[in-house]
C-alpha cells in the first residue's frame, strides 16, 4: 500500500504543469485531481461530463484556473486545456511547462509546441480562450515528426 501511494505521490508532483496526464486513464486523473487540491481552502469544483473532466478553482485569494482533460472511447487522456485568469499567471505556468526538460519542446511555430517524439504532444498556445493553451496527444510517424521538424527549421 505505501509503494502505491509514493507511486502516486511522485506522479502527482510531475502533473503540477499538465502534461503528464496524458494519456492516463481517466480514474487515476481523477484521483490526482482530487489529491492536488485535497486540504486547500480554495473554492473548487469538479465536472464530470462521458469524455471530459473539469477542474474549477474559484476563490478571491487565488486567480481562478481551469483545467479541463478530454478523454477517448478507452479512457485515456488525449487532450488537456488549461485557462488562467490573468496574463501574469498564464505567462508563469506556460514558462513552467515549457521549462520541462524531460519533454523536450521545440517552437513550430509563434503559437505551436512539439515535445520530443517519444512523448507524443503538441502544445498550442493561442486557443478561443484568453489565457489559456492546449496540450494533445499527436500521431505521427518518426519520418513525419522528422518532416515537421524540418519544415519548421527552414
Amino acid at each position: 500500500m505505501k509503494i502505491i501511494l509514493l507511486i502516486a505521490f511522485t506522479f502527482m508532483m510531475s502533473v503540477s504543469y499538465g502534461q503528464s496526464y496524458i494519456g492516463t486513464g481517466r480514474n487515476l486523473c481523477k484521483f490526482l485531481l482530487k489529491s492536488h487540491i485535497k486540504g486547500s481552502s480554495y473554492t473548487k469544483y469538479l465536472l464530470e461530463t462521458d469524455s471530459t473532466i473539469t477542474l474549477q478553482l474559484r476563490d478571491s485569494t487565488v486567480q481562478n484556473m481551469d483545467r479541463i482533460l478530454y478523454f477517448d472511447g478507452s479512457g485515456k487522456c488525449i487532450r488537456e486545456v488549461i485557462t488562467q485568469n490573468c496574463d501574469s499567471c498564464y505567462q508563469k505556468y506556460l514558462s513552467g511547462l515549457l521549462n520541462a526538460k524531460k519533454y523536450k519542446w521545440q517552437k513550430l511555430s509563434a503559437l505551436n509546441y512539439i515535445s520530443s517524439y517519444s512523448r507524443y504532444l503538441l502544445l498550442t498556445t493561442a486557443t478561443e480562450i484568453p489565457f489559456s493553451y492546449q496540450i494533445e496527444k499527436v500521431k505521427l510517424t518518426k519520418k513525419e515528426f522528422e518532416e515537421l521538424l524540418n519544415l519548421t527549421a527552414n
